[in-house]
């Protein structure tokens, strides 16, 4: 997923040095797959399984985690590309967690590698790209 950031009152390297952003930081996500989440809920599908959508939305705020202590206030990210695999169905009641990684840093732009599981297996993976917006 790929992330574009609009400019900050100090900049991304100075951000990066003062609180340890840099590439191979990781940040997680988690939750219980329930009704709320499922495909047949989200209008994603007819099965009661963890949705593509909430697995997109779990992917996003494990790399908003990722980076969130390096934000100023007012300032946050925002996804401007995905590429998804939703490799298995995860069924309600089941724990599912995403982990993302920091692979690069350019300018503004923010890339990760994240990779969703369920209590059995990797469920997902995801290569995104993230801007830094006010």
């Amino acid at each position: 997923m790929m992330l574009l950031v609009r400019p900050l009152a100090r900049p991304l390297a100075r951000l990066t040095r003062q609180f340890g952003l840099a590439v191979g930081s990781t940040g997680t996500a988690s939750r219980i797959v329930d009704t709320q989440v499922t495909a047949a809920t989200l209008g994603s599908g007819s099965l009661d399984v963890f949705g593509t959508p909430a697995m997109v939305a779990l992917m996003e705020a494990s790399a908003c985690d990722c980076v969130a202590a390096a934000l100023e206030p007012g300032t946050t990210t925002v996804g401007t590309q995905v590429n998804i695999a939703h490799l298995r169905c995860t069924p309600m009641g089941m724990g599912v967690r995403a982990e993302a990684t920091l692979t690069g840093i350019k300018g503004k732009m923010l890339t990760f590698d994240v990779h969703a599981f369920d209590d059995k297996e990797k469920i997902g993976q995801e290569q995104s790209s993230w801007l830094n917006e006010r």
